[in-house]
């Protein structure tokens, strides 16, 4: 009755997924697992929250399933549900004692119900989780990103209003110095700027010292010279993270499979274990995910880590064979990589 697959599912998390009220009740009858976690610490509460089935969390709820139980990226019920934008779902945990602050911040970015809502526009859920009494001022403590500047970069109009009407800060900055209305105009998302323009004390001012955006765009367009110059003059640039998405030069020049711009970042120290924000993803999975197979093999050898875990738990052989839905598009490269990453490890 507890059985799992090789990812760690089994019968009550397919029912709950699915809503399939009358097999989820024969099997918590016969005594299956309520708390079962699968191989990414998902419950059957989780899926049934992520995917909006009222009927089948108030069932799990009233068999007393833990319903502030995280994953390995940090999430639990209720923020499965706000940022899926199951209103009556999200509704339901509230009522059921759900910690709207539930997050363990146990990586840089850890989702929480506030912030997996503003991420993806729920204002309604926004509104909600205030009225319980969620921060609405509540930064990650790495970056000081508020729900209200993802909604700025998202170019979530309603989902930034209602935080506002609710008393957030168009003021705060995060660790890179920007305000919600400089992201917002960073990610070209005019409408929530003007809006923002409105209601912060704070001026947008245009950039005078060259940004990890002009970095990516020099890596894009292969400008090696640009790359060197700006090296010299701003060393620190090498290690310059992308503000929300968490992305370096090294990892986006692995992403595009630019070896020589990565061997030139790798050169003035860029950091080549730095993880992203969304995925915990090296410079190296980035490089195995899309493919590189010239940046995996110079990555590995000038001493990047094939044991390093994602915010999921998957290395970097893991994505090698299986990139969460499909084999690597490039079959070849990734039967290279795979054999590459076994032959070092042994």
């Amino acid at each position: 009755i507890n059985g799992q697959d090789v990812e760690g599912i089994s019968g009550l998390h397919v029912a709950a997924a699915n809503g399939h009220i009358s097999l989820a009740e024969l099997l918590l009858e016969e005594g299956a697992d309520i708390d079962v976690a699968n191989n990414c610490g998902w419950t059957p509460l989780m899926h049934a929250a992520q995917h909006g089935q009222v009927s089948m969390v108030s069932l799990l709820i009233r068999h007393n399933a833990n319903i502030n139980a995280t994953n390995v990226l940090g999430a639990g019920a209720l923020t499965l549900a706000a940022g899926g934008g199951h209103h009556s779902t999200v509704r339901l945990l509230l009522e059921a004692g759900a910690d709207i602050a539930v997050g363990r911040f146990h990586h840089t970015f850890d989702p929480m119900p506030l912030t997996a809502a503003a991420t993806n526009g729920h204002a309604s859920i926004i509104s909600l989780l205030l009225q319980e009494g969620c921060p609405v001022n509540q930064a990650y403590p790495t970056t000081g990103t508020t729900a209200l500047m993802l909604c700025a970069a998202g170019g979530h109009l309603q989902a930034a209003q209602a935080l506002i009407e609710h008393g957030a800060d168009p003021d705060l900055k995060d660790m890179c110095g920007k305000t919600a209305l400089d992201i917002a105009v960073a990610c070209t998302k005019m409408e929530v700027a003007e809006f923002l323009r409105t209601k912060t004390q704070v001026a947008h001012s245009p950039e005078q010292n060259p940004t990890i955006n002009d970095m990516l765009d020099a890596i894009g367009k292969t400008d090696l010279k640009w790359i060197n110059e700006m090296l010299k003059e701003y060393p620190s640039s090498a290690n310059w993270t992308h503000p929300i998405k968490g992305t370096t030069p090294l990892m986006y020049a692995a992403e595009l499979g630019h070896l020589d711009i990565a061997a030139l970042l790798v050169h003035n120290n860029a950091d080549i274990e730095l993880q992203d924000y969304s995925s915990g993803w090296t410079a190296l999975m980035h490089a195995v995910f899309h493919g590189q197979t010239s940046i995996v093999r110079y990555l590995v050898t000038v001493g990047a880590s094939v044991d390093a875990l994602a915010c999921n738990g998957s290395t970097a052989l893991d994505i090698a064979c299986y990139n969460g839905q499909s084999v690597i598009p490039h079959t070849l490269d990734g039967t290279y990589v795979a054999h590459f990453f076994i032959s070092r490890k042994h």
